[in-house]
């Protein structure tokens, strides 16, 4: 970061100021762009407005949690559960008829 000339030299008049230390944020983060729809856009505003959150941040959780969402959940694994259980029904059906 540049500093300010701290001598007499400077064309800057900074008589009266005092300087002061910057505190850098707890995170540094980026900003992403997005194009959405205006009703969408609609919808995300009342959703946040709801929570008293700001779309930004309710844009960020929804996310967050989907992806969260999208870690824990393993479809190929959850559907061969699925058909291992259904095919178990399926055979304990077909006992019951004969």
């Amino acid at each position: 970061m540049k500093q300010l000339p701290d001598n007499d030299d400077s064309h800057l008049n900074l008589e009266g100021y005092a300087p002061v230390q910057l505190k850098s944020g707890r995170h540094q983060r980026d900003v992403f762009s997005l194009r959405i729809r205006a009703e969408e856009l609609d919808r995300l505003v009342d959703a946040a407005e709801r929570r008293q959150m700001s779309v930004g941040e309710f844009i960020r959780r929804a996310a967050l949690k989907e992806a969260a969402a999208d870690d824990s959940f393993d479809v190929t694994r959850t559907l061969q559960e699925h058909t291992e259980r259904l095919q178990e029904i399926s055979d304990l059906l077909r006992e019951r008829v004969r």
